[in-house]
């Protein structure tokens, strides 16, 4: 199993096919390979796929999980720093939800690494609404059945019900202290950016995906109308679809104007 060692923890990262490098990046509480199966397998008869667990997270472990205000950036220290050791610069960043933001700030701090980038269920900021929506989702035992087994298989019982309650811990945490993780920073983006987003998505309202779309200068957006949040996993074929023809137009680089494909 391959592992590097970055910034003071072993980090495990799976590592399948050739050519340029795709960094695909899990959302919380979750690991590559629970969350990014289809992707991987998809995306790797046309790319160097490279799936990391972030720290804390899967098989990199220890150390354990935890989320100070400043995790997101954490992580994307981390993912530049093991990227780098690897020989897989510039890459593509694509990120799910918590992986999503990871993604937006590895545009933002580290724009010469990254060619293009992809996000999906991620918001740029934490609002009421938002932490409402969190405080509902706390209790894990009305979760969908078969998630709930899937979690539980990586992390074990209780550990992973007790994480989440971290998790929205944090999150109140950061909307205490202003809610913007990458808000501000947002225009700096210069990269072409796919956002996808489930229209019926309980964790991430469409004003999410309509902000980055709107704040990022090269940004083309696509919803799915009957998608919720994990729409790579709902609707994969015409997920990976979308992401496939993103990544292989050349002439997304020449493109100025905004575009909304719905």
């Amino acid at each position: 199993m391959p592992y590097q060692r970055v910034r003071g923890f072993k980090c495990y990262y799976e590592d399948r096919g050739r050519k340029a490098p795709l960094l695909l990046l899990h959302g919380a509480i979750g690991s590559g390979e629970l969350h990014l199966t289809p992707q991987i397998e998809e995306f790797s008869r046309s790319y160097r796929v490279i799936v990391p667990d972030m720290r804390g997270y899967g098989k990199s472990r220890p150390p354990e999980r935890d989320f100070p205000l400043d995790f997101y950036i954490r992580d994307c220290e981390d993912m530049a720093a093991l990227m780098r050791k690897i020989g897989a610069c510039p890459f593509f960043a694509a990120g799910w939800s918590d992986g999503g933001i990871v993604a937006l700030w590895l545009a933002v701090k580290y724009p010469r690494l990254v060619e293009k980038l992809i996000v999906w269920g991620a918001n740029s900021y934490f609002s009421a609404e938002d932490i409402t929506a969190y405080e509902k989702s706390r209790d894990t035992h009305k979760w969908p059945q078969h998630r709930q087994k899937e979690i539980a298989k990586v992390y074990g019982e209780p550990y992973w019900r007790e994480m989440w309650g971290q998790w929205c811990d944090s999150a109140k945490d950061i909307y205490a202290a202003g809610g913007r993780p990458v808000r501000d920073c947002l225009q700096l983006i210069s990269h072409p950016t796919l956002i996808l987003h489930g229209k019926k998505d309980p964790l991430v309202p469409s004003f999410h995906p309509l902000l980055l779309h709107r704040e990022i200068p090269h940004a083309k957006l696509k919803v799915f109308p009957n998608g919720r949040h994990d729409i790579h996993l709902t609707h994969t074929a015409g997920f990976n679809q979308a992401v496939l023809e993103f990544l292989q137009d050349e002439a997304v680089h020449k493109l100025p104007e905004k575009q909304s494909s719905r």
